[in-house]
């Protein structure tokens, strides 16, 4: 079962180069997101052309981006508390 969801903060939207960021449960709070993409343009423009790696068929292609982990979200999380 895929436990990913995409998430929008407005202040991680504020312009267009911030990265769009997703939640996956599955651990401590700082190390459950990660990176979907550069910017939201860039994740549209892979989830309209079928080719994000959240498809059914990413896991035979080689040529799949996969999420990193978002290295400013306990930073993040620590200032919004």
């Amino acid at each position: 079962m895929n436990t990913r969801r995409d998430v929008g903060r407005p202040s991680e939207c504020s312009t267009r180069s911030d990265p769009k960021a997703s939640y996956d449960s599955g651990g401590s709070w700082e190390q459950c997101w990660f990176l979907d993409s550069t910017g939201l343009a860039a994740w549209l423009e892979t989830w309209l052309a079928g080719t994000g790696w959240f498809e059914e068929d990413a896991c035979d292609r080689d040529d799949v981006v996969l999420p990193q982990p978002w290295g400013r979200a306990a930073g993040r999380l620590a200032a919004d508390a």
